[in-house]
C-alpha cells in the first residue's frame, strides 16, 4: 500500500487578482553631499485564476462514485482535485487573508442535495447571469450573488458558466459555516506510479503527486439519491449560515434565493445492499484469457473435441476473406493466451505469408502471427516519425556497411602479402597481425570509418593513406610497386555483405539504434495503438464484470514488431540488412519497453529485456467508478512487488495490466487519495444520531492506527448536515496532541480505510 502525506494546504504565491509591484532604487556618491536621488519604477501585472469555470481536467475523481449504488449513508462526500492550490487560489472573504490573523478559507465547497430537497438543475449561462447591472449583468430580482465590485483582468459578462439556483432556506440547512469551512479542504501527496493511465503517456510519471480534496458536510439518506455540486463561494463571508445553519443577520430581505456557479455535480445512490469497491471485485467472474469451456463431453468425435481443445487454448474462429475473393473461417488468437508459449518465431520475415499456419487437424489457417505482422505495418504506417526515423536509420546503416566493406576490399588491394588472407580472416581478424582487420593498426583505421556517417570513396582511400603504415613501411604510391594477391583470392562484395552474419561482423554488432525507433518499438511491443478486437477477437472471452488473465505471446508480439520493422525491405539485400539489425533493435527496444512507464527518468539504462509477461484484462463497473484504483503484482516466493509495464485503461469499463515477470498474485485496491471519510456505525437501528467518530493515532509511527476514544457527532436540526466545526473541536480535545490540530489532523481522524482484493493465479485459472 502506497503512503499518504496529508497536508493542510498548498497556498499559492499570489491569489488571483491585479497588483502592483514597486521598486525604488537609491544612488549616493561618496564624499559628493549634493549628489542623492531616488529612481522608480512601477509596473501593473494580473495573477489570472479560474472564476467562472474550472478546467474538466483539473478534477481527478470523486466519492462516492458517480452513478454508484451502495451503502453510503455514513459517507462524507468529496472530491480530489489535481491542482494541489486550487481551494486557495481565491477567498471566501471579502478582502485577502493573506497578512490577517483569519484563517486561509477554501473558496470551494460542496453541497449535497437530496432527492427530496429537490436537486437544483445546473444551467449553462454566463458570467453576466450572476453579476449586477452594475458589472453589465443581468442577475434577476430577489436573488443574490457573488458581490463582485469588478471583474478580474481578461474577465467578460460573456464568459461561459454554469450556475444553480438554491433556495434561501436550503442553502443555509446546507452550506457549511465560515468556521467549518477551516476543515473541510486539505491536501495530500502520493504516489503516482502505481496508477492506471488513461491514454498513451506522453511523459514519464511523478514519483510523487500532489492533490487538492474538498470534503462534503451533509450525509445521504438511505434509499434516495444524491447529488452534489462542487460551488464557489468567493467573497460570500457575509451570507454563510452560522454553525447550527441559523441564516446570516447580514442576507438582505429582498432576497429568496442565490445563484451559485457549479463546477462540477455527480450523482449516486445510497442503498442497503452495498455495491462497493470489494463486493464488486469480489463478485467478479474470474478465470483465464480464453472462450467458456464447454468441455470435452458436449463434443461428438474427435473433430469437435480438438475445436474444443483449440478454444480453450485462446483461438477463436473468424470468417476469413481469402486474398483471391473466395470466403473461409480460419484460426485467430491475440497476443494474450491463457499459457506459455515456447518463442519459435524467427524474424525478419518477407511478407504475411511466411507466419501463417496451416492447421492439419481441422484444415483451417491461423492467421494470429499473419494478422499482427499485417497490423504492425499498418501501425507503423500511422506515425510519420516514426517512419523518417526508421528510414533514416536503416539508409544509414547500409551507407556504413557498404562503406566498411568498401574499406575492407580498397585495402586488400593497397597492401602487400595478402595472398594468404581469406575473406573470413579479414572480417574476424583471426590471421593475426598481417590481417586487415586483425592487425591494431588496421583495426584502428576501420573503427574510424566506421564511425563516419558520410563516408565516401574519396575519403576510405585518405584515410588508408594516412592510417595504415604496416610495420613502419608507407603505403605505395606507384600501382607496379603493389604486390596483388591472386584474383581468386580478392574480397567481393558479396563476400562482406551477403549475409546478416557478416554484415553484423562488420559492424562488431553495433548499430547504434535511435532513441526515437527503440522508444517507439518499445511502446508497440507493450501492445500501444493495437485495437481492441486484436487483444480480445471475442466478448464472450471478457465478459461483463470479469477479470481474465494472461500470459504475453512473444512470437504474437514478434510479428507485430517485424511488421512495422519491414518499412522499406523490398529487395533481397533489405532483407539481409534488416537481419543483421534485428538483434540490436529487439535489445534496445527491450531495454526500453521498462522505461515506458518509468517513474522518473534517472538513473542508466536498464541492462536487460522483459523475458516473461504476464498480466489481466478488468471489464467492471470499478473501473469507471474508482477511475484511480491501484494494483500490486507478486510472483511466488518474493515480496518484492513486480514492475508493471502497463497499466491503462482501454476503455471507459475495461482495464489492461502488464508485468513484468510470472503474476501469482494480483492485489486490486482503492486509490490512497480516494481514501473516503466518514463515521463509524454501531450495530443495530441504522439512525445518524448514533454515529460517532472513533479516535486515530496521529503519532508519526502509528498514524492512523485506531485508538479507544469515541468522539459523538452533532448535527443542524435538520438534513443530516454535520456541524463539522463541533467535530473537529471534539476531535481534537480528545486527541490532545502537543502540535497543531489543521485540517490535515482532521482528515487523517475522518478517513475510512481502503479496500483491498487479491486475486491468485493457479494453473488452469483462478481463486
Amino acid at each position: 500500500m502506497n503512503k499518504v502525506t496529508f497536508i493542510e494546504n498548498h497556498l499559492p504565491p499570489l491569489e488571483a487578482g491585479e497588483y502592483q509591484v514597486t521598486v525604488d532604487q537609491e544612488v549616493r556618491l561618496t564624499g559628493r553631499e549634493n549628489v542623492h536621488e531616488t529612481f522608480r519604477s512601477t509596473a501593473r501585472f494580473a495573477v489570472l485564476g479560474e472564476r467562472f469555470r474550472i478546467d474538466p481536467a483539473e478534477i481527478d475523481s470523486y466519492f462516492p462514485p458517480a452513478g454508484g449504488q451502495g451503502e453510503y449513508y455514513n459517507v462524507l462526500p468529496h472530491i480530489v482535485l489535481s491542482r494541489r492550490t486550487l481551494p486557495w487560489e481565491r477567498s471566501v472573504y471579502k478582502a485577502a487573508a493573506a497578512g490577517s490573523d483569519r484563517p486561509v478559507l477554501s473558496w470551494l465547497a460542496l453541497l449535497l442535495f437530496d432527492h427530496d430537497d429537490p436537486a437544483p438543475e445546473a444551467v449553462v449561462g454566463t458570467a453576466g447571469d450572476l453579476l449586477t447591472a452594475g458589472l453589465g449583468g443581468k442577475l434577476p430580482e430577489r436573488t443574490l450573488s457573488y458581490p463582485f465590485a469588478e471583474l478580474d483582468y481578461g474577465e467578460t459578462a460573456a464568459d461561459a458558466c454554469r450556475y444553480i439556483d438554491v433556495t434561501a432556506a436550503l442553502f443555509n440547512t446546507t452550506a457549511p459555516s465560515l468556521a467549518d469551512l477551516q476543515w473541510l479542504a486539505h491536501a495530500r501527496k502520493v504516489r503516482g506510479d502505481g496508477k492506471a493511465l488513461t491514454g498513451v503517456p506522453m511523459a514519464p510519471l511523478p514519483a510523487e503527486t500532489d492533490y487538492s480534496v474538498i470534503i462534503g458536510n451533509r450525509l445521504p439518506v438511505a434509499g434516495r439519491k444524491s447529488t452534489v455540486h462542487l460551488v464557489s463561494l468567493e467573497a460570500l463571508e457575509d451570507y454563510l449560515p452560522s454553525a447550527d445553519g441559523t441564516p446570516s443577520m447580514k442576507w438582505p430581505d429582498t432576497a429568496d434565493k442565490i445563484r451559485l456557479l457549479t463546477f462540477a455535480s455527480w450523482s449516486f445512490d445510497t442503498v442497503r445492499e452495498p455495491q462497493t469497491f470489494a463486493t464488486l471485485l469480489e463478485g467478479l467472474d474470474t478465470g483465464m484469457l480464453c472462450l467458456p469451456d464447454r468441455g470435452h463431453e458436449s463434443a461428438a468425435n474427435e473433430a469437435e473435441r480438438s475445436i474444443e481443445d483449440a478454444l480453450g487454448w485462446g483461438y477463436t474462429a473468424l470468417n476469413h476473406s481469402m486474398r483471391e475473393g473466395g470466403q473461409s473461417v480460419s484460426w485467430y488468437r491475440g497476443p494474450l493466451v491463457p499459457f506459455d508459449i515456447p518463442r519459435w518465431i524467427t524474424t525478419p520475415v518477407n511478407s504475411m505469408d511466411a507466419v501463417t499456419i496451416y492447421d492439419p487437424g481441422t484444415g483451417l489457417l491461423d492467421v494470429s502471427y499473419a494478422s499482427a505482422w499485417s497490423l504492425g505495418k499498418l501501425i507503423a504506417l500511422q506515425s510519420r516519425d516514426f517512419t523518417m526515423s526508421l528510414y533514416a536509420w536503416k539508409n544509414e546503416s547500409k551507407r556504413q556497411s557498404i562503406a566498411l566493406a568498401e574499406a575492407a576490399i580498397l585495402q586488400q588491394r593497397l597492401l602487400p602479402d595478402m595472398n594468404m588472407v581469406s575473406s573470413d580472416a579479414v572480417i574476424d581478424g583471426s590471421t593475426g597481425d598481417s590481417a586487415l582487420i586483425g592487425s591494431s593498426v588496421a583495426y584502428s583505421a576501420a573503427a574510424r570509418i566506421r564511425s563516419a556517417h558520410a563516408a565516401n570513396r574519396a575519403a576510405v582511400i585518405g584515410k588508408l593513406k594516412s592510417a595504415l603504415p604496416l610495420a613502419g613501411k608507407p603505403v605505395p604510391e606507384a600501382a607496379g610497386e603493389i604486390t596483388r594477391p591472386a584474383a581468386s583470392m580478392l574480397l567481393r562484395a558479396s563476400d562482406l555483405l551477403g549475409s546478416a552474419e557478416q554484415i553484423a561482423k562488420l559492424h562488431a554488432n553495433e548499430f547504434g539504434v535511435p532513441d526515437a525507433v527503440a522508444d517507439w518499438i518499445a511502446r508497440l511491443r507493450l501492445l500501444h495503438g493495437v485495437p481492441f478486437p486484436y487483444l480480445v477477437p471475442d466478448e464472450a472471452m471478457l465478459p461483463p464484470e470479469s477479470i481474465r488473465f494472461f500470459r504475453l505471446d512473444w512470437n504474437w508480439v514478434d510479428s507485430l514488431t517485424d511488421g512495422a520493422y519491414s518499412l522499406g525491405r523490398t529487395t533481397a539485400g533489405d532483407m539481409v540488412h534488416d537481419a543483421a539489425r534485428s538483434g540490436a533493435l529487439q535489445h534496445y527496444a527491450g531495454r526500453s519497453m521498462k522505461l515506458v512507464r518509468s517513474t522518473l527518468a534517472k538513473g542508466p539504462a536498464p541492462s536487460s529485456a522483459p523475458q516473461t509477461i504476464t498480466g489481466f484484462l478488468l471489464r467492471s463497473a470499478v473501473v469507471t467508478g474508482w477511475p484511480g484504483l491501484e494494483v500490486n503484482g507478486y510472483t511466488s516466493g518474493s515480496e518484492a512487488p513486480l514492475t508493471v509495464l502497463r497499466f491503462e485503461r482501454l476503455a471507459p469499463g475495461v482495464l489492461l495490466c502488464l508485468f513484468d515477470g510470472v503474476l501469482d498474485t494480483a492485489e486490486l485496491h482503492e486509490p490512497p487519495e480516494g481514501l473516503h471519510f466518514g463515521l463509524d456505525v454501531p450495530e443495530g437501528p441504522l439512525s445518524p444520531t448514533l454515529f460517532y467518530k472513533q479516535l486515530r493515532s496521529a503519532a508519526q509511527d502509528t498514524a492512523g492506527d485506531p485508538l479507544d476514544d469515541k468522539v459523538p457527532v452533532t448535527y443542524r436540526s435538520t438534513g443530516n448536515v454535520v456541524r463539522i466545526a463541533d467535530l473537529a473541536q471534539a476531535l481534537e480535545e480528545k486527541a490532545g496532541a502537543a502540535a497543531p490540530f489543521t485540517s490535515a489532523e482532521f482528515a487523517l481522524e475522518m478517513v475510512e480505510g481502503v479496500a483491498l482484493v487479491k486475486f491468485v493465479v493457479q494453473q488452469g485459472g483462478t481463486a
